[in-house]
């Protein structure tokens, strides 16, 4: 029995539509399986790709943005950014990609 899942998969046959509610995909034969979790396990694969790539590029900017104005400054020690603002930009920027890719993201054809 199973205790936990992240995706839930119920194969039914033909003549009886009990319980198709509580599964997000419903598919009647188990030939039908190996192309849903192919289309499923690579659109993840490409969403969770996208994020990484896009939080490295976001926090590679503030940290060049902070070793360009040491650089100006002499290497003195004085900040650029206040913490919190560090602290927001991350926080703020992550959320902001998070909603863009919800908008934008397409439901399954299958």
């Amino acid at each position: 029995m199973i205790q936990r899942a992240d995706l839930g998969i119920r194969i039914i046959p033909r003549y009886t539509m009990t319980k198709e509610r509580q599964a997000d995909f419903v598919i009647e034969n188990f030939r039908e399986l190996d192309n849903l979790i192919f289309k499923y396990g690579f659109s993840s694969y490409v969403k969770i790709s996208k994020m990484i790539s896009y939080y490295f590029y976001k926090n590679m900017i503030l940290v060049f943005a902070e070793i360009w104005f040491s650089m100006y400054c002499g290497y003195s020690g004085q900040i650029y950014f206040l913490k919190i603002l560090i602290s927001m930009y991350n926080a703020f920027l992550t959320n902001i990609q998070v909603f863009i890719a919800l908008y934008y993201e397409k439901t399954s054809q299958y």
